[in-house]
C-alpha cells in the first residue's frame, strides 16, 4: 500500500512537472490583470515562480466588466476580479473562475474617535457616523454596502469619495469620517482598525481565466501557491492574525 502511494505521488509530481513545462514554452507574455489587491501581486509573483521562462505583464482594473471583456478577447490570460453578495460575476463564454477567498472588510476610524480603544463592535455601532468610500463602480460594491448597512437598521451616509487610500486615510485620522479597510494593505498612521461582529462586510476574491490558456492547467498550482502566500502575509499583520486565529479561517478559506 505504501509503495501504490509513493507511486501515485511520483505519478502526479510527474503530470505536475508536463504542464508546467507545456505552459513555459517561449511564446507570448502572460497576460495578468486585475483589481489592485493583494491577490493580484501574489498572482504575478505566481506565475513569475511557476513559469520562469515566460515573460509575465500585468495592468490593474477596477471594472468587473473590463476585465471580462479583456480575458474574453485574449488581451488577457488570467485576472484577479472581486464579487459582493448579490453581485455575482458573470463571466463569459470561454472564461472560468473561482473563488480564491472570501475577505472581511474592517473599519478605519480616527484614534481620537470615541470607539478606538475596541477591537470588535457591531455594524450597528456605526449609525449615524460618516463614511468615506470608492467611487461607485460596476462591482456593486457600494450597493452591497448600503444594503447591509440599512439590514443594519441605519442608512450609510457618505461624506466623501475617494478610490485614493491615502485620501480617505487621512480624512479618517482628521475625524472626518469612517472608512474601510482591507485586512491587508499600506501604512494606516492616526488609525485605529476595528473588526465587525460577525463579519457581515466582506468580498470575494476571484481568479478568472480564460479556457483555452495553456495557464488552464495549472490553475491548481497558481491557487495553491497564492493560498500559501497569502497566508504569510496574514502572520505578518497583528490584527488580521488575531482575526484569522480567532475563527476567521474558517469564514476566508473556500
Amino acid at each position: 500500500m505504501r509503495d501504490a502511494r509513493n507511486l501515485l505521488r511520483q505519478f502526479d509530481a510527474l503530470q505536475r512537472t508536463a504542464r508546467v513545462n507545456a505552459a513555459s514554452e517561449s511564446g507570448a507574455p502572460v497576460k495578468v490583470g486585475g483589481i489592485p489587491a493583494q491577490q493580484f501581486s501574489l498572482l504575478v509573483n505566481a506565475l513569475t515562480a511557476l513559469l520562469p521562462r515566460r515573460e509575465v505583464t500585468s495592468r490593474t482594473i477596477r471594472e468587473t466588466g473590463t476585465l471580462t471583456a479583456l480575458l474574453r478577447s485574449g488581451e488577457l490570460d488570467v485576472a484577479v476580479l472581486r464579487q459582493f453578495s448579490g453581485f455575482p460575476v458573470r463571466p463569459p463564454e470561454g472564461v472560468e473562475h473561482r473563488l480564491l477567498l472570501r475577505e472581511p472588510f474592517f473599519i478605519g476610524v480616527s484614534q481620537r474617535h470615541p470607539l478606538a480603544e475596541r477591537d470588535e463592535i457591531e455594524l450597528a455601532d456605526l449609525a449615524g457616523e460618516k463614511w468615506v468610500m470608492p467611487d461607485p463602480d460596476d462591482s456593486g460594491m457600494n450597493e452591497y454596502f448600503a444594503r447591509v448597512c440599512a439590514s443594519a437598521g441605519f442608512e450609510q451616509r457618505i461624506a466623501h469619495l475617494t478610490t485614493e487610500a491615502h485620501v480617505a486615510f487621512a480624512l479618517t485620522a482628521e475625524n472626518r469620517g469612517i472608512c474601510l479597510l482591507y485586512p491587508i494593505g499600506t501604512a494606516r498612521d492616526g488609525l485605529a482598525t476595528l473588526s465587525l461582529a460577525g463579519t457581515p462586510l466582506s468580498r470575494d476574491l476571484v481568479l478568472a481565466w480564460r479556457t483555452g490558456s495553456r495557464l488552464a492547467p495549472l490553475v491548481d498550482e497558481v491557487c495553491a501557491k497564492i493560498e500559501h502566500d497569502y497566508l504569510a502575509l496574514v502572520e505578518g499583520s497583528r490584527f488580521y492574525r488575531k482575526w484569522w486565529h480567532g475563527g476567521g479561517s474558517a469564514f476566508a478559506l473556500p
